[in-house]
């Protein structure tokens, strides 16, 4: 039996790598583009710069994944 590799489904590159959401430019905004990752993802990951922007965009506490 022969096997088919399966290739990866694209990602865009304008979207975030982690949620795969729509990223932006415009600074303020919780899809800010952070190098591949949301500014929301970032600091759901734990990023203490990316937490800070988006307690402060929110008025919210960030609720930080933890990795078991």
């Amino acid at each position: 039996m022969k096997i088919k590799k399966r290739m990866p489904l694209p990602v865009k590159e304008n979207n975030c790598q982690t949620c795969n959401q729509p990223m932006s430019k415009t600074p303020d905004t919780l899809n800010l583009d952070c190098g591949g990752d949301c500014l929301s993802c970032m600091a759901w990951h734990g990023d203490p710069d990316a937490i800070d922007a988006v307690e402060r965009l929110t008025g919210e506490k960030v609720d930080v994944c933890e990795h078991r």
